[in-house]
């Protein structure tokens, strides 16, 4: 089991890199990412009068997704200056890979807010590699954008690889809720499993020319509300991850980590017949080194989750 364990924990590894928010990893319903690090002490009632005592101007307002900064006025006098966050949604998205012609792979992505959303979802954000010079999106209802990512590509062999985010994002003015729309992405890489970013419509949003405005001590705490991954919700989906000629190996020990998270949060059963063969299979496949066959299995996928995933393992491994 030692090459098992090798290849999973340099997954791991990367994983951390790829998977921002890995705390409540899930299909269809979101996360907040906020869970997983807070960038500045709770808001509380007492949070002015404990401010004169710790000097602490940064606040972040649970109940309210609110930035909240504490500016001392010539009087002497606090003022609060509030800043809506980007996470009061509840995003879905139904993801799916399909092979097209000359080695391409259509990805799509449908999404839709949950009756529960008290924000639109404004934008949708993956952390994909920089190097995939073939990819290029498709029936967007959004304009797409790419922003270049500090991020190290751990899968590629080409020296000093990076990722990028690839940004989808609603311009428009409307607040009514987003039901149904697509977009995606063609590429040659393989499927892998990472999050995607979802982002809600602010009111009196947060943006970096407020944020440097700030005394400096201030602005340094208050940036961390504009990292990718924290002010918006997680969905785990599949994208295009891998080069084509990224070894088996790895491939598999992404797909089993993606698996084991979805079992683990209860969007695929535990007790499913098809998980536990799928990760045993690939538990096998990692172990041999990639070298045997991947094991045709014999249990049926229960539903339309457990089936696109046994889809994306097919043509990830083929």
């Amino acid at each position: 089991m030692s090459s098992l364990y090798a290849v999973q924990r340099r997954w791991r590894g990367f994983a951390a890199l790829l998977l921002t928010a890995a705390t409540g990893l899930v299909y269809g319903q979101a996360k907040p990412a906020r869970l997983v690090r807070l960038p500045a002490p709770l808001w509380s009632d007492e949070a002015p009068e404990r401010s004169r005592v710790t000097g602490e101007t940064v606040f972040f307002d649970l109940a309210r997704n609110q930035a909240v900064f504490l500016i001392t006025e010539p009087s002497g006098a606090l003022r609060e200056a509030r800043y809506d966050l980007p996470g009061a949604i509840e995003p879905s998205v139904w993801f799916t890979v399909k092979p097209g012609a000359e080695g391409v792979l259509d990805y799509s992505y449908v999404i839709s807010d949950s009756g529960r959303s008290r924000q639109r979802t404004r934008s949708m954000t993956l952390l994909l590699p920089g190097q995939d010079v073939d990819m290029r999106p498709h029936n967007s209802a959004w304009p797409v954008r790419h922003e270049d990512a500090a991020v190290p590509d751990g899968n590629t062999k080409v020296p000093f690889g990076t990722m990028r985010w690839i940004i989808w994002e609603d311009h428009g003015s409307s607040d009514a809720k987003v039901f149904g729309l697509s977009t995606g992405l063609s590429s040659k890489y393989l499927p892998g499993f990472t999050n995607a970013t979802f982002e809600g419509k602010s009111e009196k949003p947060l943006t970096r020319e407020i944020v440097v405005s700030l005394p400096a001590e201030a602005a340094a705490k208050a940036a961390r509300f504009l990292e990718p991954g924290f002010g918006g919700r997680t969905v785990l989906v599949a994208a295009p991850i891998f080069r084509p000629d990224t070894p088996k190996q790895t491939i598999a020990a992404n797909l089993h980590y993606g698996i084991s998270s979805l079992r683990n949060q209860g969007q695929i059963a535990k007790d499913s017949a098809w998980a536990r063969e799928a990760l045993q299979s690939l538990s096998t496949f990692i172990e041999s080194g990639g070298i045997a066959a991947f094991p045709a299995g014999t249990a049926r996928p229960s539903g339309a989750l457990e089936a696109e995933i046994a889809n994306i393992v097919a043509i990830a491994l083929r």
